[in-house]
């Protein structure tokens, strides 16, 4: 009797499992250089609070982030117009499915 619910729970922990995969699909990373200003699509942010205001503006935007990476990809020279970059590069997991709307927002992959 034991056997027989260990097996039963294993084959529903493996078909929870597959059907989770199937729903959320494949997943890829995309990236986007940062900004010194508001030119950033989803404005300006304290170095603190970049990742929750990136997951949040996504989101909001209806792309699921499933991971977010942060990677000073340069120390400099910077300058200080807003339209230069910060040396910081903007990393996020998401959904392959959305690959379009997030190049639309400037990312890259």
């Amino acid at each position: 009797m034991k056997h027989v619910a260990l097996i039963i729970l294993l084959i529903t922990f493996s078909l929870l499992t597959l059907s989770c995969e199937e729903y959320f699909g494949e997943k890829i990373w995309a990236y986007y250089n940062e900004t010194g200003c508001n030119t950033n699509p989803w404005g300006h942010a304290d170095r603190d609070k970049t990742e929750p205001t990136v997951v949040r503006f996504l989101e909001e935007k209806n792309i699921p982030v499933f991971d977010i990476r942060i990677e000073l990809y340069s120390t400099g020279p910077m300058c200080m117009a807003c339209i230069c970059p910060t040396g910081r590069r903007i990393h996020v997991l998401i959904m392959e499915s959305d690959i379009k709307e997030i190049k639309n927002l400037g990312f890259h992959l």
